[in-house]
């Protein structure tokens, strides 16, 4: 059975050159009208992930790795999904610097894997990536404030590991404008302004068999926080590079690579995501997806949710089970195992880094 994060109502300077090369694939033509990127969200389908997320400078060094099984519940018909995304094998690497003396780093590790560890984090999103009803881990009851920020920074890792998709249609070479901004400029509270560029790098395809296209998109932002308070403001900017490896068949992100730097006074602290998914085929047929008919039940119902007695309900899949994985296959995590000749990247993080080249598709166990 699956539980959820404590509390949750939903259960739960210059950024660094990447190096997610193209290594594995061969370009191919791209449509001439361009590409527009949309994620299919089909209701029952599943992708398979797995994130590293690491952060250094601040408090100290913190990484955050762990799988990811993602599962749309439903699609309504304004496309907006219902998500359930499981968090799993967690491992944790906290190194507090300074405050080693006072935090017990060991305890800080075991009750974040602990408050990660199967819990299912659910939210809605649409076609282009935008989230809504996303948790955070200060909605969690009675966790403590280090563990709290342990619990965020996996979260955070969650919610970049599928990011919003340009608004337009994207051509080699043309850069698309990423510019907005949220609050009101030069009154009390936050205002944030975004200013980004994205580019289609090319289409490309797998140079050693039929896995599909993949359009690769590069991005640089640069975003600037002002909180402004009666007793004075402070000012955040943050420098990011992003590589995006998009399916184009599935609607669904391969690789995602990025890497940023913040500046807040005088504290510098660098992150660097890296991102693996692969989308299972969907088998489900259209009567199992199609929305079931209501179900009217009375109190002496032992499948009803305010019955109290002592039978138990036969039907386990009837409308009160809200296990949503009950039906669904345990795979292997996208490969991460280093086997690109164009890899850039350090090996700093609990398990090798992933390979440049594309993931191969989870298998089921025997």
């Amino acid at each position: 059975m699956n539980r959820c994060l404590p509390g949750l109502s939903l259960c739960l300077s210059l950024a660094v050159p990447l190096g997610c090369g193209t290594g594995g694939l061969k370009e191919v033509e791209a449509p001439a009208e361009g590409v527009q990127l949309r994620y299919k969200l089909e209701p029952r389908s599943v992708a398979d992930g797995h994130v590293v997320y690491r952060k250094s400078g601040g408090f100290g060094n913190e990484t955050v790795e762990f799988d990811l099984t993602s599962l749309v519940k439903s699609v309504n018909d304004d496309g907006q999904a219902q998500v359930t995304t499981r968090i799993k094998n967690v491992r944790v690497v906290w190194n507090m610097g300074g405050m080693s003396d006072v935090v017990d780093e060991s305890e800080v590790v075991a009750s974040c894997q602990q408050s990660l560890e199967g819990s299912d984090i659910r939210f809605q999103m649409d076609a282009t990536g935008k989230v809504a009803n996303f948790p955070s881990a200060g909605d969690a009851a009675g966790l403590p404030e280090v563990t709290r920020r342990c619990v965020d920074l996996a979260l955070k890792g969650l919610r970049e590991a599928l990011p919003p998709l340009p608004e337009d249609t994207l051509t080699k070479g043309a850069a698309v404008e990423d510019n907005r901004t949220k609050g009101r400029k030069g009154r009390l509270g936050r205002y944030v302004e975004t200013r980004g560029q994205r580019q289609l790098k090319g289409v490309f395809a797998s140079k050693s068999d039929d896995a599909g296209t993949v359009a690769i998109v590069e991005g640089n932002t640069k975003v600037t926080t002002t909180t402004t308070t009666k007793s004075g403001g402070n000012v955040v900017n943050e420098r990011l590079t992003s590589t995006l490896h998009f399916g184009l068949e599935e609607g669904f992100p391969r690789r995602i690579q990025s890497a940023s730097t913040e500046v807040d006074g005088s504290t510098t602290s660098t992150t660097r995501l890296e991102v693996r998914w692969a989308k299972r085929p969907v088998t489900a047929t259209a009567a199992e997806t199609a929305p079931s008919a209501p179900v009217t039940r009375s109190y002496d119902d032992p499948c009803d949710p305010n019955y109290v007695g002592a039978e138990i309900c036969p039907d386990k899949a009837s409308a009160y089970d809200d296990d949503a994985f009950d039906d669904v296959d345990p795979v292997a995590p996208p490969s991460t195992d280093a086997t690109s000749e164009d890899s850039t990247s350090t090996d700093n993080s609990p398990t090798a880094e992933a390979p440049e080249g594309e993931p191969e598709a989870a298998a089921a166990p025997e």
